[in-house]
């Protein structure tokens, strides 16, 4: 909201000091009722003009940000399931890919200390299979020195160790 300060104090120093606290603009007396009325209107537009500059400023930045998910039109985010979800996926993938391709066995644990991700090379030191070891709890898996991996351990079922 613009302030104007209305004074009977002439001089620069006057209108200085009055611009310094903060006022938008400073008029003295005597002035017209015309005068008042031409400088409320002005600075009136001149806020609502900064006001839609400040949220254009903010829609671009937002857009550029968040290209597929900002509506400049409303200045809503709208999120598409479809392509959140197929964004999701690809990340999925390419994280997937990255793991794969090192050299060394990469389990991920739930904090139940249940397989959430194993790649092939852990798979193969636990001697299953990629797709055998999600959900299957580690609490389950002993090291054996003789087949020099990492062998299920015969006296407990597979579902006891989840269940804890």
């Amino acid at each position: 909201m613009p302030v104007i300060m209305l004074s009977a104090r002439v001089g620069e120093e006057a209108s200085a000091e009055g611009l310094a606290e903060g006022a938008d603009d400073y008029l003295t007396k005597p002035f017209t009722a015309r005068e008042l009325l031409s400088r409320v209107s002005s600075h009136l537009k001149l806020s609502r003009m900064r006001t839609r500059a400040a949220r254009t400023e903010s829609a671009l930045r937002m857009e550029v940000h968040h290209p597929n998910e900002f509506d400049t039109s409303s200045g809503l985010f709208v999120i598409d399931p479809v392509s959140t979800s197929l964004q999701l996926q690809e990340r999925k993938e390419r994280l997937e890919n990255i793991l794969a391709s090192i050299q060394d066995a990469f389990v991920a644990l739930d904090s139940c200390m249940r397989c959430a991700y194993a790649n092939n090379n852990a798979a193969a030191m636990l001697g299953a299979k990629k797709e055998g070891t999600a959900g299957t709890s580690m609490r389950t898996w002993r090291w054996s020195a003789h087949s020099r991996r990492y062998v299920r351990r015969p006296d407990w079922p597979q579902g006891v160790a989840a269940s804890e």
